[in-house]
């Protein structure tokens, strides 16, 4: 009998085994395998790091290394690297970086790639295809040749490749970060490549937005006046990063540009839309406007906020350097950040970088397209995708024309295809990755120019300031040179005379140097007045810019505690122009006790997204369903195919301006109303929606289910229900799950101070402390202090860590 038990619970924790060891799904949400995470030898527990993990002192021998080099671990567990050299120092960071993100470097290069599915299974093959198809893994590739052609390019990125592959090699399966365990695959060694896919996902994040399909769509479905006048190009009330800067052109670009003929309405691209809410803040004062003298500079990127976190905070120290900042784990040198002599941040263009063609096929088989009246053949690409379960992987075919990649055909019968035409598709100038370590590097304006001079991809605008006093912006990229409205529809592939007639120089890109206003300042707005020469077309925020530079031309004897507010500064312009015309257009006759209650709440507000407040509630409500009314057109449309919904400020225009215009006019009635009955309309769908969540006295803070999501959506290790205040069109932008991804204000000085704090952790191991050690300092609007060490002794209050890297005999 003891031996039927005994073998009966065998059979059972056999039996549990092979059930808790595949993914298995409740509801809508997919769990990986649990018996994985539970096992006592390489589960959860083995990864599992004490709250009070202290540890004085660690040498490690490690392969790749010329000299030794100190790392000291502060009490974030922030990396301060001591080096004797560049090429030690971005050694020690690439591991460092997979010491504690290791899982999020594989699986961001593995969807930019196109390789989730071997990892997740079928379910991902078509995402993976997407990327395939929009030629993710070939631009990587030219990148990696473009590090070959620069000696130094070459020898840091060997080094930072070398620094993470010496962490992965010391691993047994046992210690592998805990998603591996979990979706049970093994880490690869890094490469040159992967670090090219990883930059390639940034652009792809920043710089691949484009709306070509949408507005042909929006130009065959309107007349050519009713579309200017629902898509202008330019707001009049726009308040641009440079103003007065007005090169004189190289090139005569000749335009406009024809629509293909016989173009129709076009379907949507197979592969995801660009991701909204995509945009940042920076800006820098000048001394004269400063209570210490010197200027002071603030940067808060705006991206998708996942754990483990986008950033990863580190100092770098060597004889050439010595930097404080936020890098990308994947990348070496430090993106945003400072110095002892000067600081710098980014936030994105907005333009747009990315042209689609259509492709007259000029065969059956499709291998060859018309181009300037002759057949061109394609250049083919074999791709295949390995899927995990299956034995043989998928493989197909990717076309490539002078344009780009074809990324779109319907069918076997369409005689048209759609390729695209991409900036980050171009083969990158050689040592263009040495722009950031040169900013590091950097100690005055002309370092800061210099470094610029050879970024291309994706474009930024690269605000700086020095302890000699200069405060700058430049607008930095490659540019195409493009005749009027290129960029906004789809274009005719079989004609050369489409493409690109060029780039706009460096020389010629705009620029602010110590400006009289003694400011300079970015948040995705439209780059130049209407002076600049050059054409452009972009997706150009159009309030929190004019705010930022309606508040910094109001301020002076500005301090650190003044820029980390207006970072935090809940005011939206939006409401404020909204608003008091909705109000206006309300007939206080039809209003309940309870609706007039909160009609004099809304008239009281300070256009505030603050989280206490009821009032945001209800705008936002009221204001979104005003605007899905108004534009019933279009929903009803893109229920078919793409087309734009106009901007916040053209809907804002007309009810001010035209309120009998005829878009105010809803399908679904018989009435013909006006943008007063919509406005009324929509206030009273608005709040008997929020019916119970007025009755429970839900302010902002919760009424928005903010979340920080993990990269691989396993609720467990994410961060739910946070509560903050902000809105997409302040300064403080925060949406459900994006947001500042880094807040950094740096007063530069004989010793400058700096100050920062992202939402998340320095680990990506959810069982240690540093996971998600930020994310509340972060959301109620705290600031750490970012300590620039000169030396390894020079020591902050806590030292969690103390490792000294020897070279590997």
């Amino acid at each position: 009998m003891p031996y039927f038990r005994f073998l009966f619970s065998l059979a059972i924790t056999a039996m549990l085994i092979m059930i808790l060891d595949r993914p298995f799904t409740i509801g809508e949400t997919s769990l990986p395998a649990l018996g994985r995470f539970f096992n006592p030898f390489s589960g959860f527990w083995q990864n599992a790091e004490p709250a009070d993990f202290k540890i004085n002192e660690e040498a490690l021998d490690i392969p790749g290394l010329r000299e030794q080099v100190t790392v000291i671990f502060d009490d974030r567990m922030v990396p301060h690297i001591f080096a004797g050299s560049t090429h030690d120092a971005l050694l020690a960071q690439g591991y460092l970086t997979a010491r504690h993100r290791l899982w999020q470097m594989d699986i961001s290069t593995r969807d930019i790639s196109g390789r989730l599915a071997e990892v997740l299974g079928p379910r991902l093959v078509d995402r993976d295809e997407s990327r395939r198809v929009q030629g993710m893994l070939v631009a990587a590739q030219r990148e990696v040749e473009a590090f070959r052609g620069s000696k130094e390019t070459l020898e840091y990125m060997e080094a930072y490749v070398a620094g993470v592959n010496a962490w992965i090699d010391q691993l047994n399966p046992s210690e592998y970060p805990l998603e591996f365990k979990l979706l049970g695959y093994a880490p690869e060694r890094w490469t040159l490549l992967k670090s090219a896919l990883f930059h390639k996902s940034m652009a792809n994040t920043l710089c691949r937005k484009e709306k070509d399909v949408a507005n042909t769509n929006a130009l065959l479905q309107f007349s050519r006046d009713t579309f200017d006048l629902l898509y202008p190009e330019y707001n009049p009330k726009q308040s641009p990063i440079v103003t007065g800067f007005i090169p004189q052109p190289k090139d005569t670009i000749r335009g406009p540009f024809p629509l293909p003929a016989d173009l129709g309405f076009l379907p949507p691209l197979p592969f995801e839309e660009h991701p909204e809410g995509i945009g940042s803040n920076n800006w820098a004062v000048s001394g004269s406007l400063t209570r210490s003298g010197y200027p002071i500079l603030a940067n808060d990127p705006h991206l998708n906020l996942t754990l483990p976190a986008i950033w990863y905070e580190l100092q770098i120290q060597t004889p050439e350097m010595n930097a404080y900042g936020a890098s990308l784990p994947g990348m070496p040198g430090i993106i945003i950040g400072f110095n002892d002599r000067v600081a710098w941040g980014v936030t994105n263009v907005g333009h747009d970088f990315a042209d689609l063609y259509t492709i007259e096929w000029a065969d059956e088989d499709k291998t060859s397209y018309m181009l300037d009246g002759q057949p061109k053949e394609v250049e083919i690409v074999q791709e295949q995708i390995f899927v995990k379960g299956e034995e043989t992987p998928r493989k197909f075919p990717v076309k490539y024309t002078i344009w780009g990649p074809v990324v779109a055909e319907e069918s076997d019968t369409d005689t048209r295809g759609l390729a695209l035409r991409w900036i980050a598709h171009d083969a990158p100038p050689v040592g263009e990755l040495n722009t950031f370590l040169k900013l590091n590097a950097a100690g005055n304006t002309r370092d800061y120019l210099d470094a610029l001079s050879n970024y291309t991809v994706p474009p930024q605008n690269f605000v700086f300031a020095s302890n000699e006093g200069d405060i700058a912006i430049r607008v930095n990229g490659k540019f195409p040179l493009r005749k009027p409205e290129q960029a906004r529809f789809i274009q005719n592939g079989s004609s050369t005379e489409n493409l690109w007639q060029g780039y706009i120089p460096f020389e010629d890109m705009p620029m602010m140097l110590n400006p009289e206003s003694g400011f300079v300042g970015s948040a995705n707005q439209r780059s130049t007045d209407l002076d600049y020469p050059y054409y452009y077309f972009g997706f150009f925020d159009d309030y929190r810019g004019r705010y930022l530079n309606r508040r910094l031309s109001e301020m002076s004897d500005i301090t650190v505690e003044d820029m980390k507010a207006l970072q935090l500064d809940n005011y939206t312009i939006l409401a404020e122009d909204a608003l008091p015309a909705m109000l206006a257009a309300l007939d206080s006759a039809d209003l309940s006790d309870q609706d007039r209650r909160i009609v004099k709440e809304l008239a009281q507000w300070d256009y505030r997204f603050d989280p206490e407040k009821l009032a945001p509630v209800v705008f936002y409500e009221w204001f979104e369903t005003f605007t899905q009314m108004t534009w019933d057109e279009c929903e009803a449309v893109a229920e078919s195919r793409p087309i734009p919904r106009p901007d916040d400020w053209v809907t804002i225009s007309l009810l001010v301006n035209q309120p009998d215009i005829r878009f105010f006019d809803r399908m679904n009635t018989p009435d013909r109303e006006t943008a007063g009955d919509v406005v009324r309309q929509s206030f009273r769908e608005s709040i008997d929606r929020l019916d119970e969540a007025l009755e429970k006295g839900t302010t902002w803070g919760t009424y928005l289910k903010r979340q920080i999501p993990h990269l691989a959506f396993i609720p467990a290790f994410s961060y739910q229900n946070l509560i903050t205040g902000g809105f997409r069109e302040s300064l403080n932008s925060i949406k459900p799950s994006n947001g500042p991804s880094w807040r950094m204000v740096i007063e530069l000085g004989p010793e400058p101070t700096g100050w920062g704090v992202y939402p998340g952790g320095q680990s990506g191991n959810p069982g240690s402390p540093h996971y998600e050690q930020m994310v509340e300092t972060w959301a109620k609007g705290e600031y750490y202090r970012l300590k620039l060490m000169d030396n390894p002794q020079d020591l902050p209050d806590t030292v969690l860590l103390k490792l000294t890297f020897n070279p590997a005999r």
